[in-house]
């Protein structure tokens, strides 16, 4: 949910991807929040893309999506983070945007064997699909407003942190506690 720290831990796991060897990271802002920005001027961030930048985040997405179609043994690794991913998904629900839309989807549900590692922050687990749900195998869940939305990834409303703490999550296949 707002406020629950979100987007700071999508940054802090990308800050910490790019200060590793070798992967490029990639970043869709569906929120626009400033700190992601930041971002741009390290030499292996390709693009921080926000939701009103419609043709760099075309050109995102169909280069992306022609590497999930592209045969063969992928080359250096990829971190898409994308804050906002239902807010992401909702702007490219169009007829002119369908194309992105598929692209998107191929991403999604195609990256992993083409090499690109999805990181994805959400507000609204409900306009996430469940296929993609049921492909992410880390979970972590930061406060939800409705706590029972949980139980959708895994994690029992019981066990949904409390609000008021930004960044304290629950994992979801372990149930442990932490705080990024």
């Amino acid at each position: 949910s707002a406020g629950a720290g979100v987007t700071s831990t999508l940054f802090t796991l990308a800050t910490t991807t790019l200060q590793g060897e070798r992967a490029h990271v990639y970043v869709l802002d569906g929120r626009g929040d400033d700190v992601l920005h930041t971002l741009v001027g390290h030499p292996r961030c390709g693009a921080v893309v926000r939701l009103h930048e419609r043709e760099r985040m075309m050109r995102l997405l169909h280069q992306l999506a022609r590497r999930c179609t592209t045969r063969g043994e992928p080359t250096t690794p990829i971190v898409l983070f994308v804050d906002g991913l239902d807010a992401v998904r909702r702007s490219l629900d169009d007829l002119d945007t369908a194309a992105e839309f598929d692209a998107l989807e191929t991403v999604l549900a195609d990256g992993e064997t083409a090499g690109i590692t999805v990181v994805a922050g959400v507000e609204q687990l409900t306009a996430v699909p469940a296929a993609f749900l049921a492909r992410c195998p880390h979970r972590w869940v930061l406060h939800l407003h409705e706590a029972h939305d949980g139980g959708l990834v895994g994690v029992p409303a019981a066990h949904v942190p409390r609000p008021g703490v930004p960044g304290r999550l629950v994992v979801a296949a372990s149930g442990l506690v932490a705080q990024v």
